[in-house]
């Protein structure tokens, strides 16, 4: 199945396999839009292109690697917005005591 081609997408034409190896990033995006779009209940199945990220999807999630970082990068708290540069304070380092903001 690894050498199914992508008929979707910026990689498209590209096989499963190359874009496990190659861009990870977007394998997890993706898996994160259609549950999305799932849970939303505008996830519309129909047509060659979707049968080719269904497909994708169910291989890319037989890794155990990729479930790991997927269950991973969902369970992480979200970090605080900072509201301005200035916001951001030196916390190591001779100027750590300071409180010099970062450049």
């Amino acid at each position: 199945m690894g050498e199914y081609l992508l008929q979707f997408g910026k990689y498209q034409r590209k096989s499963f396999k190359w874009l496990l190896e190659n861009d990870v990033g977007y394998t997890i995006y993706l898996m994160k839009k259609v549950d999305e779009e799932e849970r939303a209940g505008t996830f519309n199945p129909q047509g060659h292109s979707k049968d080719s990220l269904l497909s994708f999807l169910d291989y890319a999630r037989s890794f155990r690697e990729i479930q790991d970082l997927r269950n991973y990068l969902i369970s992480r708290k979200p970090t605080e917005p900072v509201a301005s540069e200035g916001d951001n304070i030196v916390g190591f380092g001779r100027r750590a005591k300071n409180g010099v903001p970062a450049v």
